[in-house]
Order: structure tokens, then C-alpha cells, then sequence
């Protein structure tokens, strides 16, 4: 590959009867067309003099007004000999203010016109250039990437994708990513072109991906939502979410996003719950298939000083947890504390809380510091009386009667919205409602069954089947036949034969099940181990009575005919 085609324009630019136009000082522009989203860029050969000498060098301009650009070039001049020699510095790469242009390495005339440098080849001048913006600085002097052009080296490698929208004159509007850092973010992007109806915004989408955090208000975030949505783009709802936190009030209804529990929420008033200590108890809901948790700021004394931190808690929990907490102070200034995580097992009565704070720290609206530029800057917790938090809870597991750890199926997974890779399940009601059951993540339970090898998230309608789930994921509880029963018969509708064989196992030392049970549940080690105790054939036949032949596996009939055989 050549130096010039590491760039996303480049080419060759012949300059015809070069010795006249050096002679009358008109060397025409030759168009290079829209670069970063800008118009009318040229090549030509610019004249300058100095100390009694006349200059010429190549040089590349725009006459349409154009922000801060940073670039990287390349100049070559073409021998007549085909050879190149370099007509700017190695990868140069600079920042190119408005109204400037890009020149190369300038030469004297007479080196020009000497025809044994061979600089001319048929009376013209031969220039080979490159030409990439790498950035763009925007009217809030933060530096944004070029989504206008093509990587330079897209179409051998394959690592672009392209987003475009057919506009009415006919033409294409495009925008341009490396697919390596956008299928970081999210696996939607398993091809290299997407057409869009509505493409506004997108280049502010974009930005977030590749760690451009500009301003964000409601009006550019509800067109950057949709795309984020649309494209599973979790993270970039995770920095708009942030970034709006101080545009307007929220109520908790219309803070909840795509995560299984989580919210921003705003305590009014603050400063007179903390003297009274009654700061409302603000309702999350059901997690975890365990009603009544809520969300408040609890009061503590610890070491004689006072203060309070941000607490979780239900009154309706009787078995221990495995969770995932996070907890985040928003401060005044529209930055935010570092965020508190924690995971472990929460015992019964308790509930997870936030780090602690005294009610002086809470309470100091200034907090005023000196930053490393030598400005006081105040960053406290509360804005206008108002503390603003944000939080999320997760149910990993939960502990049984049994002592086992089960899995928790109440909940949505947190990213199944966009990503599509939730199966839920429900069961309707006679008076028209319906419940869920369940919710599973698609891809261990497609690998049990083909039956559930679906494109989207799907409804399935059923009843109770948090024993067939928990068998699916390994987990291995207590079984007998009242409660296999209902499992086996979800496990043969859904074709789940690993979740049969595992409680056709469990199962056998069960004595209380006959060989016509055996049968019906589709049990063949049971039936092996019934048929190997039974003393006559007429209990046999007795028993076979009982049941469909015609629906009888053929392994089960294989089975029963050996031993009649063999009796």
C-alpha cells in the first residue's frame, strides 16, 4: 500500500503547463470534494516569496468557514520517472485552524522548472496527496471524532460500518464507524451496513460511543435514546441517563430504565427530614418475587457522630439474598461521587445500604476545594434543599427451605429489552388478566431445547415451572413425585429431555410411583428399575392396562417386551 492510500482521500493531481502557471501565478484548484462533513475542499499549488525568492508548494483549502480540525496529510511530488519524493513532513499531523490551510514543503521555482530533477513530466507537475480529519472541534470546544468519512482502510479489512438514509434529491447522507469498538458496545452489529429512516442525531450517538461526552439536554437526548435503544446501546443510555440528571426534575416512574431495578431518585426538602428524621420511604416494588422493598435515608449513630446513609429494605423477607447493590450521590455541580458497589448475602431482616455520611457532609451545600487551575469550586450534596440519588438492586439467588440456592426467575434480566434474550413466561386468568411466571435468559435454555430457538423475546403461557428452570441451570433440589409430576409434563411439552433424565434419576429411590407412572412421565430408568422388581406378569399386564400403548416410546415398549421375554 502506498503512503497515500492510509488516507481516507487521496489520489494523484496533475497540474498541466505547469512552467505558465508558475509564470502567471493561476494554478487551478482541483476539487477534492466533502471531507469531515465539510464542502469545496481543493488541491493546488500555492505561490509565496520571500527574501528575494518565489516559492511554490501544494496546498489544500476550503473556502467554506470551518471549525478547529485536527488532520493528518501527505504531500508526494511524481517524478516523470514514476519515482516520489516526499513533499511534507512523515505523518504530519496538526490541528488546523479555521480559515487556514494545509501546505506542503515549498520548492523554488528554478528547482521546479529543472529538468533534471525531473519534477515535471510532460510539462506538468505530478502531486500525490493524503488527507484525513481525525477531529472536529465543536461551538463547546470539545473535540469530536469525523463519523463523515470512510475509514481509509475499509473495504480490505472490513472493520467500518456505515449507517446512511436516501435523501429525496436522489443522493446519500452517511455516517461512518469502526465496527471493533461499536460491537464492544453491543452485539446488534453483526453486519457492516444499516440503512435508517430517520438519521438525525446519530453523529451525537456516535460521540458518546467513542467517549465524547458533550452537553446533553432533552431535546438531542430523545432522538440519541432512540438509536441507543434500537441498537442495544446500553452504555450510551447509561451517560444520557447521567447526563440529565440536573435538567429537570424526575419522579420515580419516569426514572426507571433498562436495568432490572434501578432509579434515580430526588429527597426534597432534605435539610428538615434530617432534624426531624423522617425521610419518606420511597416504594420500589416486587424484587425478587418478594413484595414491599423500599427505598429510604437511615439515620445512625456511630462513634458519638450522627449521619445517615442510603438504605434498602423490605419487611416481607424471611430467606437470605445473594445481590448486587449500587448506590450514587449526585452533587450540585451536575458531577457525581464515586458510585458504591457491593455484592454478597444478605441474612433476613436486613437490607443493603450505602456508604455513611455525617450530617454535616451531607448538609454542606459549598464544600468548596481548590482545583489544580487555582479556582474554589463547590461541589456539595444538595441542590436547591433537594439531594439527588441514584441506585440499583439485583436478586441473584435465593436460599430455599431446603437449604439450596436457586436462581431468581421473578425478575426481567436487566438488558433484555434491547438485547432480546429474555423467554418469559405467564399464565393467563379467567377475568382476562395475566401474571408471569417466570423470566429466563434465552441462550442456556436454547441450549436444552431447539423449541426455543426464537429472534425476539417471547411470551410463552404457562403455569409454575420455577423447578424445570432451576433443573435447566443446574441447580438440584429435592424431588418426589408430587412435584415432578408438573415438572416432567413442562419438560416433554418444551422438549427438554436433559431436565427428564435428571429427575428420572432423582426419582428412583421414590418407591411410591407404579410402572403404569413410570410410563405415563416418560421415566425410562425408573421403569428399568420397576421392571426389574416385579414378580409376575400379570401385574405387568395389570399395570399396562393402565396407559396408551399406541403413545408409549418406543424404548419403554423395547423395555417391557425384553422382560416378558426373559421372565
Amino acid at each position: 500500500m502506498s503512503v497515500r492510500q492510509k488516507y481516507a482521500f487521496n489520489g494523484i493531481c496533475f497540474f498541466e503547463n505547469a512552467r505558465e502557471h508558475i509564470e502567471a501565478n493561476d494554478f487551478p484548484d482541483i476539487p477534492i470534494g466533502t471531507v469531515g462533513g465539510i464542502d469545496e475542499w481543493v488541491l493546488t499549488m500555492r505561490h509565496n516569496a520571500s527574501l528575494g525568492f518565489t516559492y511554490y508548494k501544494p496546498f489544500i483549502y476550503t473556502p467554506v468557514e470551518n471549525p478547529h480540525l485536527k488532520h493528518r496529510y501527505y504531500f508526494g511530488i511524481l517524478r516523470d520517472n514514476d519515482k516520489s519524493e516526499l513533499a511534507s513532513e512523515p505523518e504530519d499531523i496538526d490541528v488546523l485552524e479555521p480559515g487556514y490551510g494545509i501546505g506542503g514543503i515549498r520548492k523554488e521555482i528554478d528547482d521546479w522548472l529543472d529538468e533534471e530533477d525531473n519534477f515535471l513530466t510532460d510539462g506538468g507537475i505530478r502531486i500525490e496527496f493524503g488527507f484525513q480529519i481525525e477531529g472536529i472541534r465543536g461551538p463547546d470546544e470539545i473535540w469530536t471524532f469525523n463519523f463523515y468519512d470512510p475509514l481509509f482502510d475499509a473495504k480490505g479489512k472490513g472493520n467500518m460500518i456505515t449507517f446512511y438514509k436516501d435523501l429525496e434529491n436522489g443522493e446519500k447522507k452517511h455516517f461512518y464507524s469502526h465496527k471493533q469498538l461499536l460491537t464492544f458496545h453491543s452485539t446488534y452489529f453483526n453486519s457492516d451496513s444499516y440503512e435508517m429512516t430517520e438519521i438525525d442525531n446519530l453523529d451525537d450517538l456516535l460521540q458518546i460511543c467513542h467517549g465524547v461526552r458533550g452537553k446533553i439536554n432533552y431535546d438531542s437526548a430523545h432522538h440519541t435514546l432512540k438509536h441507543a435503544r434500537k441498537y442495544n446501546l446500553f452504555n450510551v443510555i447509561h451517560i444520557v441517563d447521567q447526563g440529565l440528571l440536573w435538567e429537570t426534575p424526575l419522579q420515580l416512574s419516569d426514572a426507571i430504565s433498562l436495568d432490572a431495578f434501578n432509579a434515580v431518585w430526588f429527597f426534597q426538602n432534605a435539610r428538615e427530614h434530617m432534624e426531624r428524621d423522617d425521610f419518606p420511604r420511597i416504594s420500589i416494588g416486587t424484587i425478587g418475587g418478594i413484595a414491599g422493598w423500599y427505598l429510604t435515608m437511615r439515620f445512625e449513630i456511630i462513634n458519638n457522630e450522627a449521619g445517615y446513609d442510603l438504605f434498602i429494605h423490605t419487611y416481607q423477607r424471611k430467606t437470605m439474598l445473594k445481590y448486587r447493590v449500587y448506590f450514587n450521590i449526585l452533587k450540585n455541580d451536575g458531577s457525581s461521587e464515586t458510585p458504591y458497589e457491593c455484592s454478597g448475602y444478605l441474612e433476613p431482616t436486613f437490607g443493603p445500604c450505602g456508604k455513611r455520611k455525617t450530617i454535616g457532609n451531607w448538609l454542606d451545600e459549598e464544600n468548596r476545594y481548590l482545583t489544580e487551575n487555582g479556582y474554589w469550586t463547590e461541589n456539595g450534596y444538595l441542590t436547591d434543599g433537594v439531594i439527588g440519588v441514584q441506585f440499583g438492586l439485583q436478586i441473584e439467588g435465593i436460599l430455599n427451605e431446603d437449604g439450596i440456592w436457586t436462581f431468581n426467575f421473578h425478575d426481567i434480566l436487566f438488558d433484555s429489552r434491547g438485547k432480546t434474550n429474555m423467554i418469559t413466561f405467564y399464565k393467563d386468568f379467567e377475568n382476562g388478566g395475566w401474571k408471569i411466571v417466570a423470566n429466563c435468559h434465552k441462550q442456556l435454555i436454547t441450549f436444552h431445547s431447539t423449541y426455543f430457538n426464537l429472534d425476539s423475546n417471547k411470551k410463552i403461557e404457562t403455569d409454575n415451572l420455577d423447578d424445570l428452570l432451576q433443573i435447566c441451570h443446574g441447580v438440584r433440589g429435592k424431588i418426589n413425585y408430587d412435584s415432578a409430576h408438573h415438572t416432567l409434563k413442562h419438560a416433554r411439552k418444551y422438549n427438554l429431555f436433559n431436565v427428564i433424565h435428571i429427575v428420572d434419576q432423582a426419582l428412583l429411590w421414590d418407591s411410591s410411583l407404579l410402572i403404569s407412572d413410570a410410563i405415563s412421565l416418560g421415566l425410562n430408568h425408573y421403569l428399568a428399575d420397576l421392571l426389574r422388581k416385579q414378580e409376575s406378569l400379570e401385574e405387568l399386564a395389570e399395570e399396562l392396562k393402565k396407559v396408551d400403548l399406541e403413545t408409549m416410546s418406543g424404548e419403554m415398549m423395547k423395555k417391557c417386551v425384553m422382560f416378558m421375554l426373559d421372565f
